[in-house]
C-alpha cells in the first residue's frame, strides 16, 4: 500500500512486473497487488513524474528470493553467505529547491552535488549495518547494486575483485573478475565478491564529483563511499 503525503500525483511502478498503475491523488493511498516475479533485483519507482520523480528519490528496490529458500542470486544461481543492497542515488539542490517553490525545474542541466547510497554519504555510511559491508574471510557476499538516480555510477572495489552475476536479472555469460563494475541509470546489478583477505578497504564510485559533497572532497562527508570490512 502506497500512501501519497506529497503535493502531486504519483504511482507506483516495478520494471518488468507492475506497470500503466492508477496514479494516487495527494493525501490518499492505494493499493497494488502482483505475484512476486522470478528471483532477483527489481528497481520500483514513481510512474508519474518521470525523471524528476527519481531525481526526487522516489525510487528503491524490491528483492525476491528463489521459492526453495536457498541464499541464492537466483533459482540455481550463484550461492552466497550473506548480501548487501545497496541503492546508488544523487541530488541536484537545485532541482530541490526549485520544486520546494513550487516548480517543475528542466532537467536537461542536471547537474547532482551530492551522492548517497541507501540515502547515505560517508562517513555516515560506516556507521549502518546495511551499508558497513561486513564480512568473514572465506565467504561469498552477494552486492545488490540497484540505480535509482539518473546517473551512471561504475563501481570499483579496492582490495578484492568481484564477478557480474546478472544485469537486470539477466545472467552474464562471460564471466570475469572485476574490480570495477559499471551501473548504468535504471540497472539493478548482481555481484559475487568472494572474500580472500581481512581488512578495511573502500568501495566507492569512480564518477569523480560522487566522492563529494557540494564539490568538497571527503572534508566532513564524501558521497557515495562505503568501507568493506573484512576478519
Amino acid at each position: 500500500t502506497l500512501y501519497n503525503d506529497l503535493d502531486r500525483e504519483v504511482s507506483l511502478v516495478i520494471a518488468g512486473v507492475l506497470s500503466d498503475t492508477v496514479p494516487i491523488a495527494p493525501g490518499g493511498s492505494r493499493t497494488y497487488s502482483f505475484t512476486a516475479p522470478a528471483a532477483g533485483t527489481y528497481l520500483f519507482h514513481d510512474g508519474v513524474n518521470g525523471e524528476l520523480g527519481r531525481a526526487m528519490g522516489l525510487a528503491g528496490p524490491m528483492i525476491v528470493m528463489p521459492a526453495d529458500g536457498s541464499n541464492r542470486l537466483y533459482s540455481d544461481g550463484p550461492a552466497f553467505d550473506r548480501q548487501y543492497t545497496l541503492v546508488l542515488h544523487e541530488l541536484d539542490s537545485r532541482v530541490n529547491l526549485a520544486v520546494a517553490s513550487g516548480g517543475s525545474p528542466d532537467l536537461a542541466d542536471y547537474e547532482p552535488n551530492y551522492f548517497f547510497v541507501n540515502g547515505l554519504s560517508y562517513p555516515n555510511s560506516t556507521a549502518d549495518d546495511d551499508t558497513l559491508i561486513s564480512m568473514n574471510v572465506g565467504e561469498n557476499v552477494a552486492l545488490r547494486f540497484v540505480n535509482g538516480g539518473l546517473i551512471t555510477n561504475p563501481m570499483h572495489f579496492h582490495g578484492y575483485h568481484v564477478k557480474v552475476a546478472t544485469r537486470n536479472r539477466a545472467i552474464e555469460t562471460g564471466v570475469i573478475d572485476k574490480d570495477t563494475v559499471l551501473v548504468g541509470v535504471d540497472e539493478c546489478v548482481d555481484v559475487i565478491l568472494p572474500c580472500d583477505q581481512p581488512g578495511d578497504y573502500p568501495l566507492h564510485t569512480h564518477y569523480v564529483p560522487g566522492v563529494t559533497a557540494n564539490g568538497v572532497y571527503l572534508n566532513p562527508h564524501g558521497g557515495a563511499l562505503l568501507i568493506m570490512s573484512a576478519a
